[in-house]
């Protein structure tokens, strides 16, 4: 079995939240190397705390699923951008600090 480098892992503190088995949020997460490298990765989000986020990610394309806890910093919410060119969806945009009249 070939071996994967080390990732600064997380430790959760406090209560855990978990969504039912099999579900998870998609997210984009920070993969820290040990060695200093980092790397953006999407993943999915199973369980977190306030300070650390359990997500399944993908190693290598085919590689299979890796399960690692890591800081809840390193973790944002993966955003669709189709859903938001939706012109009802978005604010009015601002102009030197103007706000722009709709109509």
């Amino acid at each position: 079995m070939p071996s994967v480098p080390r990732i600064r892992r997380a430790t959760p503190h406090g209560p855990v939240h978990r969504l039912e088995k099999g579900e998870g949020l998609p997210v984009v997460a920070v993969i820290r190397w040990h060695h200093g490298i980092n790397r953006t990765v999407p993943a999915t989000a199973t369980a977190w705390t306030r300070d650390a986020v359990e997500i399944s990610w993908e190693p290598d394309i085919g590689g299979g699923l890796r399960s690692d806890w890591v800081a809840a910093s390193d973790v944002t919410r993966e955003i669709d951008l189709p859903d938001l060119a939706d012109d009802t969806a978005l604010p009015p945009h601002t102009i030197s600090g103007q706000s722009k009249r709709r109509w």
